[in-house]
């Protein structure tokens, strides 16, 4: 339950427009855009990669499938095909449980991206345990995981929705400042 939005786009109600996005591995995995600025004539983008929802544990198998693995599978794709994107923004879930095993079996896979990386809470998140394994992670003055990346193409704005109970999000007055 993050919310990214790059300029005056939110991301997750993307256009859709298919010479903007592309979809590699499985589904739900890995999405890469080309943005531009409003109004820019084509060639003018910036390339980054959207890696979301990889709810890896801490060992087994998630619904029959080890989200660890599949993790390593972006990844590897990512350094091999995609190296000329400026960054990787991961908007949450990165575990399903948000346990300590699970962090540090993440952590072992997405620091091998070979380009800069930033990472957002989600529902299945927790923050604490995420501090522990990525302790320099940017945080606002009251702990919320957030924070404002500018980029020659725009500025992106990567905010913590994460609720401090159940599954909703939330932007509460104090994220807003």
């Amino acid at each position: 339950h993050g919310a990214l939005i790059c300029g005056d786009r939110n991301l997750r109600g993307h256009d859709r427009d298919p010479r903007h996005s592309f979809h590699m591995g499985r589904p739900g995995i890995l999405l890469g855009h080309r943005l531009g600025r409003l109004g820019q004539t084509s060639g003018c983008g910036m390339k980054f990669i959207h890696l979301t929802d990889t709810h890896v544990v801490g060992s087994g198998l998630l619904y029959g499938q080890d989200p660890a693995e599949r993790l390593t599978e972006a990844v590897t794709s990512i350094n091999a095909e995609h190296s000329d994107a400026e960054f990787v923004i991961v908007t949450g879930d990165m575990t399903h449980w948000g346990d300590a095993d699970a962090y540090a079996r993440f952590a072992d896979e997405i620091t091998k991206l070979q380009i800069p990386f930033h990472l957002m809470v989600g529902n299945h998140d927790d923050t604490r345990s995420l501090m522990q394994t990525f302790p320099d992670l940017p945080r606002d003055e009251n702990g919320f995981v957030q924070q404002v990346i500018e980029t020659p193409r725009g500025r992106f704005l990567l905010l913590d929705t994460k609720a401090s109970e159940g599954h909703a999000g939330a932007y509460c007055d104090k994220r807003c400042d």
